[in-house]
């Protein structure tokens, strides 16, 4: 690990005010983020091939930010570790006790529990996650799924001529894939980290939401906050509530064209970008809990994969 760390720095100090990019990294070894319009956050050209250089630059920095994080998947945040903490009888008294585990779109009778303005605590990654979101009344945070869910890098976007993070590199078509989430046959050794946030709908704009997640169920899973488990002693009573993911049964996404095979692998930028975002909003290391816990269709995490192309690049 510590030979690789050495050629991930050399070669982005070896980058510094090569072009437009003022600079990768920092005399104190800080990574800094772009200035050049361009290539900020890490984004392609629409309908455009990554240069190869750029790639090659965009895995060194997410390597680097992974492997420079704390490591929080300690000993206390096993699955068994955790759930040993977490009071779940505390999930007799949420208003959404009763509801089913699977939520199947359109989700009838949804009104119910949001009654009054009561919150629905979301879970993800995407553009609800982030500020501004319509309905948002706090901001994102870090939690952990208590259950046997997996963030999978293995959905194909619908039309990649069009992704606003552009092709991937000439010769690594087959890089182009995003996350999803779904179940495990088999609890994961780390549980599965996500964002979470709190949101209000009015009728008008939970029909809304309706509309734009068509075809997505809502999961309902038990959360505990990741700092809460990583704090401390790790003695304290673990603050337990229930999250809802938005999930796509995997038959659908295989049916839409959309679910990746084995020889799929990661959307290099996406990656980036993802690594990048986690760590700004959420801190030092989330983006080792994001790795860690982060699965390809082949069964690398996201971890093993950045270390294994570096291995054969540099």
């Amino acid at each position: 690990m510590d030979a690789l760390l050495d050629k991930v720095t050399e070669r982005l100090r070896s980058r510094n005010a090569i072009g437009s990019n003022k600079l990768w990294l920092a005399e104190d070894g800080t990574l800094t983020p772009w200035t050049d319009p361009y290539l900020v956050p890490g984004r392609g050209r629409k309908g455009e091939q990554l240069d190869a250089d750029l790639r090659l630059d965009l895995l060194c920095r997410a390597f680097l930010m992974y492997s420079r994080s704390a490591n929080t998947l300690s000993d206390r945040s096993t699955p068994a570790a955790v759930q040993a903490r977490t009071s779940f009888a505390d999930l007799e008294t949420s208003q959404y006790a009763s509801f089913p585990e699977r939520f199947i779109s359109p989700w009838d009778g949804l009104e119910i529990p949001l009654a009054g303005g009561k919150p629905l605590l979301l879970l993800g990654y995407g553009s609800q996650m982030n500020k501004p979101s319509k309905g948002a009344v706090d901001v994102p945070r870090p939690l952990l799924i208590l259950s046997n869910m997996v963030r999978m890098a293995s959905l194909l976007h619908p039309t990649p001529e069009k992704s606003d993070i552009g092709l991937p590199t000439a010769g690594h078509e087959r890089e182009c894939t995003r996350y999803t989430l779904d179940f495990s046959v088999e609890m994961p050794e780390h549980l599965c980290n996500c964002v979470g946030r709190n949101f209000v709908f009015s009728p008008e704009e939970l029909d809304r939401f309706r509309t734009r997640e068509s075809g997505y169920d809502l999961v309902r899973v038990p959360v505990v906050p990741v700092h809460a488990v990583i704090d401390g002693d790790g003695s304290q009573p673990l603050p337990v509530e229930y999250g809802f993911v938005l999930c796509q049964q995997p038959e659908r996404w295989r049916d839409l064209g959309r679910l990746a095979d084995q020889g799929d692998l990661p959307h290099t930028s996406y990656i980036h970008m993802s690594l990048e975002g986690d760590e700004t909003v959420l801190g030092a290391g989330f983006t080792r809990l994001v790795g860690d816990s982060s699965f390809l269709p082949d069964g690398r995490t996201v971890a093993m994969y950045l270390r294994d192309e570096l291995l054969n690049s540099l």
